[in-house]
């Protein structure tokens, strides 16, 4: 039996109750479990590193504890999917580009990134790929396939950064704009080689890549360890947004299992703090847990500026209460350029903003090349609906508008477009295209406000912070209230903090157990 408990109707919990639970049962049932390693990748540790406890586990006793300096060398194939790009990439009109952040662990290096293209077979052009603008490969337009050499270019923060940019002639470049489209499909692969090496410190631990992590601690565990699982789910599900790592809770194995490049080992023993042990974490203490999985995520994102330093006039009396701007949001400056309807989207969830909070409105600041009178204008939508235009004049966009309610989802997606058509339908190279660079100072003014109903309540009913009751407390229960922290953590940049509760009083509830649950 699973309920949860707090404002919202009873009616929105007993729906809550049977979708999440069916489909967490099924994937447990179902879940696809990662491709057993070969057998070169096991290594084996020497008697004079096993650790010193004598009443530890007997896998921790063991001649063949996972503590080996590294995995042996070998080749790795992933695609854009697991490397959290699940959607094709589109690239638009006669000239375009794109960005690719993909992850190297320590040890490894690119070889190679073989990319799978649609397009039109009428589109012939150009494909660059640029490595920290070094060319690393020109090719003539439609292919199918092209190989990207990697071998010698440097990861950085332990991402490799490439430019994707394309280039079609065309005499029109308006038409250009709705003719041309190549798409990056999400089976492009990455091929990686090297030794992957163990963290040295807890900060390495998690690498810039991960598929599994394997939780080993007691049944029935103890509410510590039951506590620092739902913080790791969480945490998991922040450091790697579009590519959450497994997480499976086992009971301690009578050996190690055969070491796996993209899986990381947490074992929870009593009363040793935290340390490193090859590819395990030996976790035992509370207050550690916190310090590691509660601090904002160490990897790198996608670098841009912070938030523009010029401070806007208020143009609504609204603006003078809380705000968020759209680089809080994770959003860099966004430019565009070119001929007739350009795009750039923005993407927030209503838990970003916090408990209780609403958007009422947008303060909107783009800065724009000159436009003549009645050439152009800017038009918003909210979820695909449009609700605001403002023709475009002289060089700057600066407007505010509330935004309708009615249009708020769990997810929205809020769109700025850029109509523009240039004068006497000049549309070819040489003539001057529009360009224009939203500011990530824009922000959305909040209010507060009543939560949407139903699921779409989630997660921003549980915020800042929700209890966990288990009856009883056992692997199996706590493994479902971890899937489900680390579902709903990935809907949100707001970090959750879900707690373990002794009593299924406090609210909001979580709460997984039998019918005895009152």
């Amino acid at each position: 039996m699973f309920k949860m408990m707090g404002s919202i109707k009873q009616w929105s919990w007993v729906l809550l109750i049977g979708l999440l639970l069916g489909g967490l049962a099924w994937w447990m049932a179902h879940k696809p479990f990662p491709p057993k390693p070969q057998a070169d990748q096991t290594y084996r540790a020497s008697s004079k590193n096993l650790l010193p406890w004598p009443n530890l586990p007997p896998l921790l006793r063991s001649e063949e504890l996972l503590l080996g300096e590294s995995l042996t060398e070998g080749a790795y194939t992933l695609s854009l999917t697991n490397l959290g790009y699940p959607a094709p990439i589109s690239l638009v009109g006669a000239e375009a580009e794109t960005t690719l952040y993909l992850p190297v662990n320590p040890g490894l290096e690119a070889e190679a990134l073989d990319l799978l293209l649609a397009a039109l077979p009428e589109a012939r052009g150009v494909l660059e790929v640029l490595a920290a603008e070094r060319p690393l490969l020109q090719a003539p337009l439609p292919a199918k396939t092209l190989r990207v050499p990697l071998k010698g270019v440097p990861a950085e923060n332990g991402f490799l950064t490439l430019t994707l940019r394309v280039r079609f002639p065309a005499e029109d470049l308006c038409a250009a704009q709705r003719l041309y489209r190549l798409r990056l499909l999400p089976e492009s692969r990455l091929h990686l080689s090297g030794r992957p090496t163990p963290p040295k410190t807890l900060a390495e631990f998690f690498p810039p890549y991960l598929e599994r992590v394997v939780l080993y601690l007691p049944d029935p565990p103890p509410p510590e360890a039951a506590q620092a699982t739902l913080w790791l789910a969480g945490f998991l599900a922040r450091t790697y947004p579009g590519r959450v790592p497994e997480l499976d809770l086992e009971p301690y194995p009578p050996r190690w299992p055969p070491a796996s490049p993209f899986t990381r080992y947490v074992v929870w023993l009593e009363e040793i703090g935290a340390q490193v042990q090859g590819f395990a974490l030996l976790l035992g203490d509370l207050a550690e847990a916190a310090r590691l999985f509660l601090a904002q995520p160490g990897l790198r994102e996608a670098p841009f500026p912070g938030e523009a330093t010029q401070t806007l006039t208020l143009k609504a009396p609204e603006e003078l209460g809380p705000r968020v701007s759209l680089a809080q949001l994770g959003h860099g400056p966004k430019r565009v350029e070119g001929y007739g309807t350009l795009t750039a989207a923005y993407t927030f969830a209503l838990a970003d903003l916090g408990p209780d909070h609403l958007p009422l409105g947008l303060r909107l600041r783009a800065v724009h090349s000159p436009v003549e009178p009645k050439r152009g204008y800017a038009e918003l939508l909210l979820n695909g609906v449009a609700f605001y235009t403002a023709p475009l004049e002289g060089t700057v966009l600066d407007l505010y508008t509330p935004l309708p309610s009615r249009l708020l989802e769990r997810n929205n997606t809020l769109e700025v477009r850029f109509h523009y058509a240039p004068p006497e339908g000049r549309c070819t190279y040489g003539a001057l295209p529009f360009t224009a660079t939203l500011d990530p100072g824009s922000y959305l003014v909040l209010g507060r406000g009543e939560l949407l109903s139903g699921l779409d309540a989630f997660p921003q009913a549980l915020l800042p912070q929700f209890w966990v009751y288990l009856e009883p407390l056992d692997r199996f229960k706590l493994q479902l209230a971890a899937r489900l922290v680390q579902a709903l953590q990935e809907t949100t940049r707001t970090p959750l903090r879900p707690e373990v509760a002794s009593d299924p009083h406090p609210r909001p509830l979580l709460a997984l157990g039998g019918p005895g649950l009152p």
